[in-house]
C-alpha cells in the first residue's frame, strides 16, 4: 500500500476506532454518564408520564432507563448505584423476579448496607417467596446495633409470619 493509503488508513482507524474505544473504555465518566441517563428518563416516567396517568409513554423510558443502566452494567458490573437503579425500574414495572436479581447483586456488592435489604426483602414478598424474604431481614437486623431499627425489622418479620411460609 502507498504511503499516503497507510496515512488514511490510519486516519479512518483513529476517527472511528479511537473513540469508540474511548466510550468502552469502562471509566467512571461513562458509567456516570449512562446511570444519569438513566435516571432522567427514570424520572421524568415516574414524575411527569405516571403522575400524568400517561402509562404507555411512562412504560417507555422506563425501557430506556432499564437500558442505559444495562448499559452502565456492561461497562462495569459492580457499579452499584445501576443494579439499584434497574431494581427500581423493574419494580415499578412489576418485574419483581428481576428486581430480586438486581436487588440481590446490590445486597452482594455492599453487604454492609442496612437499606439495601429493604427493597430485596419487599420483591420477595411480593413474589410470595416470604421465607427467603424472612432471611434477608434476619441478615440485615444482625448488622444494626440500633434497638428501634432491630425493633422495626422484628415487626416486619412478623408481618411475613402472618403471610405465610415456614418459621
Amino acid at each position: 500500500m502507498k504511503k499516503t493509503g497507510m496515512m488514511t488508513l490510519g486516519i479512518l482507524i483513529t476517527l472511528v476506532l479511537v473513540p469508540f474505544t474511548v466510550l468502552r473504555s469502562g471509566g467512571m465518566e461513562d458509567e456516570a454518564f449512562f446511570n444519569d441517563k438513566g435516571l432522567g428518563h427514570y424520572n421524568r416516567a415516574y414524575y411527569e408520564f405516571l403522575a400524568a396517568g400517561k402509562t404507555a409513554q411512562a412504560e417507555e423510558e422506563f425501557e430506556k432507563a432499564a437500558l442505559a443502566f444495562r448499559e452502565v452494567i456492561g461497562i462495569n458490573d459492580r457499579f452499584v448505584e445501576a443494579h439499584r437503579n434497574l431494581g427500581r425500574v423493574y419494580t415499578v414495572q412489576k418485574k419483581d423476579g428481576a428486581a430480586v436479581d438486581e436487588y440481590r447483586k446490590v445486597v452482594d456488592l455492599e453487604p454492609g448496607n442496612l437499606e439495601n435489604y429493604l427493597p430485596l426483602a419487599s420483591a420477595l414478598e411480593r413474589l410470595g417467596r416470604f421465607d427467603e424474604a424472612r432471611e434477608v431481614l434476619t441478615r440485615a437486623k444482625a448488622l444494626s446495633g440500633d434497638s428501634q431499627v432491630r425493633e422495626g425489622l422484628d415487626r416486619l418479620i412478623e408481618k411475613l409470619n402472618d403471610r405465610g411460609g415456614t418459621r
